[in-house]
């Protein structure tokens, strides 16, 4: 089934102002996941998304505060998503967790999207119809959920689309203008911080994840040297990283010399670390919603936070 589109002529039936009722749907989903109810959180996260829209959340906000709320609505919606499926036979379809007693019937899951796309597309929607103009903080989750369902097509498409569609404010703030008098101001230069990180955070996803699952590590290696962004130590460490990806150092192992003994029994050596240090150029990106996306929300499901998913080893 769809997402659901949002209504702009529905208000809520107990009368509540928009923004009042949004923080009550919110706080209620983020409960129930907390407390493994997934269908309650589902629906609370429904019936949200279908007011989520920022042109809308102005008529009571600043546009800021808007922005805000719909990050907070639309990263709890991911993480329920990603608490209700699992990965299924086709790559990146949307498949409910099969009925035990942890999960729920696909019945009371209405309206369940089929795919991480479809959902990218409601979000765009949202943020005001280009792909730029999402917040990284809704975008890294996204990504990373298409990454554990194995759509890494879809996660560089998404990532391709929000880089080519960057505001010129974004661009501003990304790029090194030391003598502007707007990088004085405390508040600019902190909001400048934020969006560099946050878009560091993007390129390391998409050169160390996303590429490398496609393998696809030219494109990769050829982003990091054109990147007029990116600074030079962050695309040094990089393309170290990506060199282990690309070409895993062998295992070696330790000779250990055998000295015998007589009636001594021999202890079992240890095991070895070699295993631990092995990584798979092919499963260097795994799902996660980490940190400040998940700020609101303390249980989700299959997470793992990617920046610890991939070190690179001397």
């Amino acid at each position: 089934m769809a997402v659901p589109r949002h209504n702009d002529s529905k208000v809520p039936a107990d009368g509540r102002p928009l923004s009042t009722y949004l923080k009550a749907l919110h706080q209620k989903a983020s409960r129930a996941l907390i407390l493994g109810q997934g269908s309650a959180a589902w629906e609370q996260c429904r019936e949200a998304i279908q007011y989520c829209n920022i042109a809308r959340l102005t008529s009571e906000y600043s546009e800021q505060q808007a922005r805000q709320l719909c990050c907070r609505l639309w990263i709890l919606y991911i993480c329920v998503l990603s608490s209700l499926t699992e990965v299924a036979e086709e790559d990146g379809k949307l498949q409910p967790k099969r009925k035990s007693k942890s999960t729920i019937d696909d019945a009371e899951l209405a309206e369940f999207p089929a795919t991480v796309r479809e959902v990218w597309g409601s979000i765009v929607n949202a943020f005001g119809g280009y792909a730029g103009n999402v917040d990284s903080e809704v975008l890294v989750p996204t990504v990373l959920l298409c990454l554990k369902l194995r759509d890494a097509r879809t996660a560089r498409n998404i990532v391709e689309a929000w880089l080519a569609t960057l505001s010129d404010d974004t661009m501003y703030l990304l790029e090194d203008y030391s003598s502007s008098g707007y990088t004085n101001e405390p508040e600019r230069q902190q909001q400048r911080t934020m969006v560099q990180a946050s878009y560091l955070r993007v390129c390391e996803l998409y050169t160390l994840h996303i590429l490398p699952q496609l393998d696809d590590f030219p494109s990769a290696y050829d982003f990091l040297s054109m990147s007029s962004v990116v600074s030079p130590p962050a695309k040094d460490e990089f393309t170290r990283r990506l060199d282990a990806l690309r070409t895993p150092a062998p295992a070696t192992k330790k000779k250990t010399k055998h000295r015998r003994h007589k009636n001594k029994k021999t202890k079992p050596s240890k095991p070895s670390e070699n295993a631990q240090l092995q990584r798979d150029a092919g499963s260097a990106a795994t799902a996660s919603v980490n940190g400040d996306s998940a700020s609101n929300v303390n249980a989700i499901d299959n997470i793992h936070n990617p920046s610890q998913s991939e070190r690179s080893r001397d």
